[in-house]
């Protein structure tokens, strides 16, 4: 997070008057946390932030501003250690996150920082360590690092060790734009997300028609009774490159099928992204004029 002066004790205090504690965690729910992508595998994935109005979550000698954020929920069966590094799209992008272990029946209305990322050039001062990618990994053992950016800030916090049978949320923040960033996983190997949800995933698969296959110039999508569930679509290409991107203003929908012009892609394998409310899927189509 980018800043000209360093946080004061009375900036501290005037922001826990946005979003209070308990001894535990949150006594107020942050906004997206209900809108959670549950994620169903520890597959790279490029996600797009959603601008929101500014809301300032305060942790201990450190305060996280959330403006342009993408809200992720991990369902663990069983525990084990992650790592992953998040990679912004513009190397001088500010990337913050911070992670929730989710506690109570209700988990969005307990959420208990763990691991807490706020630091970003300080206005006016070289520190380019504490810009671009960030992340979990091994060499690092801090859990936390405050907002500015010193000599012994670099970016990352300490991996996680995850709880059988327990909820995870990570709250990702492009401080400087709605620009796409991506996430790459380094699960243990007994790490495992609940079946329920690779369930959901491989139904959903099924019921999802790419024609015609191969393709010269449209790809057609037939989502069936997914579409009620449809949120966007991006197409990657074989070196898991962004190609294109989808949205609300540019969707051609036939009835349950959407149409996707790739005249312009060079030939080769590409991989077709459609996100839905609960779930992903990926499928791999080619392009062959």
């Amino acid at each position: 997070m980018t800043y000209a002066i360093k946080t004061t004790v009375l900036v501290m205090q005037l922001v826990c008057l946005c979003v209070t504690f308990t001894s535990s965690g949150f006594s107020q729910i942050p906004s997206k946390c209900y809108e959670a992508l549950k994620l169903c595998n520890f597959n790279e994935r490029t996600l797009h932030p959603q601008k929101i109005a500014s809301n300032k979550i305060p942790y201990r000698q450190a305060h996280f501003t959330e403006t342009h954020s993408t809200w992720l929920m991990l369902d663990i069966e069983k525990g084990g250690t992650l790592e992953f590094y998040i990679t912004p799209t513009n190397e001088d992008d500010d990337l913050d996150f911070v992670v929730f272990e989710a506690n109570g029946n209700d988990p969005c209305e307990d959420l208990i920082p763990i691991r807490f990322m706020t630091s970003g050039q300080m206005l006016g001062q070289e520190d380019q360590q504490c810009l671009g990618i960030t992340g979990l990994k091994d060499t690092s053992q801090d859990m936390t690092e405050p907002n500015g950016c010193s000599d012994a800030q670099d970016n990352f916090l300490k991996p996680l060790t995850l709880k059988d049978d327990s909820q995870y949320y990570i709250l990702i923040n492009n401080y400087n734009s709605t620009a796409p960033f991506s996430i790459h996983f380094f699960p243990s190997n007994t790490l495992k997300i609940k079946d329920a949800c690779k369930e959901e995933i491989e139904n959903l698969s099924e019921d999802i028609l790419l024609y015609p296959n191969p393709v010269a110039e449209v790809l057609h999508v037939d989502l069936g009774q997914n579409k009620a569930h449809f949120n966007s679509a991006s197409i990657y290409d074989s070196k898991g490159q962004l190609v294109k991107t989808l949205d609300n203003e540019n969707y051609d929908f036939e009835g349950t099928v959407l149409k996707i012009p790739v005249n312009e892609f060079m030939d080769g394998v590409y991989f077709l992204k459609a996100e839905f409310t609960k779930s992903i899927t990926i499928r791999p189509f080619i392009k062959s004029t």
